[in-house]
């Protein structure tokens, strides 16, 4: 059977998830199409090597979403890959989340796995479970070090800062010189949208939506 290299799987898997968080975004529905598109090259060349080759995305789901689950296969099917969707009583503790975490990371048939629980339950202990080349969201402590190092092409970047930027780009705002301040963005997210911003040439600060006082002279929000 053909290799197929892990840097390309890993594609497959991140455009799945930048669809499924941006299907969402107001007058996005061309880049839906984009992403979908590209997807679907991508896995034609893959093929090209290995016609049995379907790469598959493990979602852990704490807590019944049935619309989101339905987006997601929706999107999957359109994109040719497979989601395997394990839910877990929104009520799950550490442990239990853990566990399934530990699961996937030893099934050779999955290519990555992404997390959809509440945000009290996104511990780093929860989070560096996940094996780091299955880790299509980017919230392991090796993904980030390699992106803030500089080495994003070796590893997976939160498709949903990736999506802001790109999203902004296609509407054609120049990001060079700009000042941006990221409203309700925390943790691993915030750190991602702060390191790719700068990299395009924005100075960034960052606010919670309980913020007394908005600064009101930013730019972009």
């Amino acid at each position: 059977m053909a290799q197929i290299r892990s840097q390309e799987r890993q594609r497959i898997c991140i455009q799945h998830v930048v669809l499924s968080r941006c299907c969402w975004t107001e007058d996005s529905s061309s880049f839906i199409r984009e992403v979908i598109q590209n997807s679907k090259e991508v896995l034609s060349l893959l093929q090209g090597k290995n016609p049995a080759f379907k790469p598959v995305l493990a979602i852990i789901q704490a807590g019944d979403d049935n619309l989101m689950q339905e987006v997601n296969q929706n999107l999957a099917e359109e994109a040719g890959l497979n989601i395997t969707h394990i839910c877990l009583p929104a009520d799950s503790g550490e442990d239990e989340i853990i566990d399934e975490i530990l699961k996937i990371n030893e099934d050779t048939r999955v290519h990555g796995l992404a997390l959809q629980i509440s945000e009290t339950s996104f511990s780093d202990k929860i989070l560096n479970a996940l094996k780091p080349e299955k880790d299509v969201d980017g919230v392991t402590d090796v993904n980030l070090g390699k992106l803030v190092r500089g080495d994003a092409h070796e590893c997976f970047v939160s498709p949903v800062a990736r999506a802001v930027i790109e999203l902004l780009e296609k509407s054609g705002v120049n990001l060079d010189g700009k000042k941006i301040l990221v409203i309700g963005a925390h943790g691993s997210l915030e750190a991602t949208l702060q390191c790719l911003f700068q990299r395009k040439g924005s100075m960034t600060m960052s606010s919670q939506w309980k913020t007394p006082q908005l600064q009101s002279k930013k730019e972009i929000i």
